[in-house]
């Protein structure tokens, strides 16, 4: 039996009216990006796959131009990307998305800018006035702790300044602070009392719009600002900010307010025609799609598994695992075996995997080709899992 699905927050798996040939191959597939969905070998609407989609919250979604959007509790979030499941996150500092709620620090000069970037519409120009620590500044609930690894995340477009700052400063003792700052498209660490930056990320994301994104381990327990400004002595100097955040995960998250539910999307094997024994009729799954960084109990792309009498060690995953990158994971009776696939986050990859009665599994993605042994599961199968972790984890 077949199920197919191409991207976890990109996924592309499916055709049109009926779908594509190789759709029809498959028992069950998603084209998340053309708007394609095949249950049981009958093509459905996207109503009839949201209904097995559950999220607690709202949350927003960037498509592949970075334009955010909102989508609504329970829905789906489906760019022109794919299918984007999420774990759940907590955006920490008050105000994200609204710089023109941020308190002005220092003398600086600000106005509301008109219109709508990025998705945003709640964008402030914030001018210089003589100072590169003029700055506008958001609290950071709960404030930060040491030792412990946060993302800060900025959109922002430079009118006439050449520079932009973002950092973490505490509220306590002002002089102390962590910046990123420098030439527009360029930000480094230039100084680093409260906490270190890493995996700093520079993106010129066109049309004049940049975004930073790194993550800040906090060298001290204090109550802290998010900072955000021009980086510029000269008067009059000025960026727009966008959003800016800073979330509890090390790795970047879509901007976001407060606490975002998880994404679950799990369909009952029955319905999808896949309530089949593997070890008797085999099992081959295809993924296409970009993973994005998530903890390992939500690191599953793609998975068919079993409720058995083992707990939750039943199960095919393929999956992407931090310091792993791509992999499959075979479990059967409780025993793990795993392989190891190449591919980084945000690449495109692609992988089919065929699990053959005879225990052998053939893995196959661009420029790579496995095979490995084990016993397949010997049950019916209960759930496809698609961008999530559908059960609680096996052995890691």
């Amino acid at each position: 039996m077949k199920v197919g699905q191409v991207g976890r927050l990109s996924p592309r798996v499916a055709g049109i009216a009926t779908g594509p040939a190789w759709m029809r191959g498959f028992q069950t597939s998603f084209d998340f990006v053309n708007g394609i969905y095949r249950l049981n070998n009958r093509r459905v609407p996207l109503h009839q796959i949201d209904g097995y989609h559950s999220r607690a919250s709202a949350r927003r979604a960037e498509d592949g131009q970075g334009v955010s959007r909102e989508f609504g509790n329970g829905s789906m979030a489906i760019t022109n990307q794919g299918y984007d499941g999420r774990e759940g996150w907590t955006v920490l500092n008050a105000d994200p998305l609204n710089p023109r709620a941020w308190p002005v620090v220092s003398g600086s000069v600000v106005s509301d800018e008109p219109g709508e970037f990025l998705g945003f519409a709640s964008a402030r120009r914030v001018a210089s006035a003589g100072a590169s620590f003029h700055r506008i500044s958001n609290v950071i609930t709960g404030g930060v702790i040491s030792g412990q690894a946060y993302n800060v995340r900025a959109l922002y477009k430079p009118i006439s300044s050449p520079r932009f700052r973002l950092g973490v400063r505490s509220l306590a003792d002002s002089s102390r602070l962590a910046n990123l700052s420098g030439l527009v498209g360029g930000l480094a660490q230039t100084s680093a009392t409260t906490g270190t930056f890493t995996n700093i990320v520079n993106k010129n994301l066109g049309g004049g719009f940049f975004e930073i994104n790194a993550t800040f381990t906090s060298t001290e327990t204090t109550t802290a600002t998010l900072d955000a400004g021009p980086d510029s002595a000269t008067d009059g100097d000025a960026v727009i900010v966008i959003a800016a955040q800073i979330t509890q995960t090390p790795y970047p998250m879509p901007f976001g307010v407060g606490t975002v539910a998880p994404d679950s999307l799990v369909i009952p094997a029955a319905v999808a025609g896949l309530a089949i024994n593997p070890s008797a009729t085999g099992l081959t799954m295809v993924w296409r799609g970009r993973a994005f960084e998530s903890a390992v109990t939500f690191a599953a792309l793609l998975e068919v598994g079993a409720n058995s009498t083992v707990g939750s060690q039943n199960t095919c995953m393929l999956q992407y695992r931090k310091g792993q990158n791509f992999r499959a994971d075979l479990v059967a009776a409780g025993t793990t075996v795993t392989r190891s696939l190449t591919g980084s986050l945000g690449e495109e990859r692609a992988f089919v995997l065929t699990w053959r009665p005879d225990g052998s599994c053939r893995i196959v993605g661009a420029g790579e080709a496995h095979t490995v042994n084990r016993a397949p599961i010997a049950e019916l199968a209960t759930h496809v899992g698609v961008g999530c972790r559908a059960r609680s984890p096996g052995p890691s």
